[in-house]
């Protein structure tokens, strides 16, 4: 049996019951103690996923797909199936690249920044801010990138008005012709939260 005596009250103030409800009172049964607590966790956990629905939290993926672009302009788009949550999706994008540096001993290694637009049609889209390194290794004909991509807020339409969220972007590129045209084969995976 439980007593009020053997229930702190710094603890029910913690999980916000009172010790002179019925279920504490001396003569009641563990049984019923449990089905209590248990109708609290159930309720807490209702509220737990309905803060998780509000909030809008979805993964986001884009599988490896081809990308083409111009390393002199910095221009490069790609459109294909795109994953939100389980729902396939069409995406169109587009990224200017800014340019960046080479580093390391031999500038094998080199850093820069990037903008995208995700466009999903009816006006939903959203920017994103791209982070990347890209390291050169022993093939001459194509290079390595991973980025890190951050939703630019306030930059959401239509259902991602109120986007947040970060990805992370990989795989392979390398340059086509004299022209400075180029291929791209990258994946993105990540969370967009604040979908409507």
């Amino acid at each position: 049996m439980i007593s009020p005596a053997s229930f702190p009250a710094s603890n029910a103030r913690m999980i916000g019951l009172r010790i002179a409800h019925p279920l504490f009172k001396e003569k009641q049964n563990m049984k019923s103690v449990r089905m209590f607590m248990a109708i609290l966790v159930l309720a807490g956990l209702a509220s737990v996923s309905t803060a998780m629905a509000q909030n809008g939290c979805m993964a986001f993926s884009v599988p490896a797909g081809p990308e083409s672009g111009n390393f002199i302009t910095g221009i490069w788009t790609a459109e294909g199936p795109a994953y939100l949550g389980h729902k396939a999706v069409n995406v169109k994008i587009s990224v200017l690249d800014y340019g960046g540096l080479g580093v390391g001993k031999k500038s094998n290694t080199f850093k820069g920044t990037e903008v995208a637009t995700y466009d999903f049609g009816d006006n939903n889209t959203f920017q994103t801010f791209i982070t990347y390194v890209v390291e050169h290794f022993n093939d001459p004909s194509k290079s390595y990138l991973n980025a890190v991509e951050n939703i630019v807020p306030g930059s959401g339409t239509g259902m991602f008005a109120n986007a947040t969220g970060t990805m992370t972007t990989h795989g392979a590129f390398g340059i086509l012709n004299e022209q400075m045209d180029g291929w791209a084969l990258f994946r993105t995976d990540g969370a967009i939260c604040g979908i409507k």
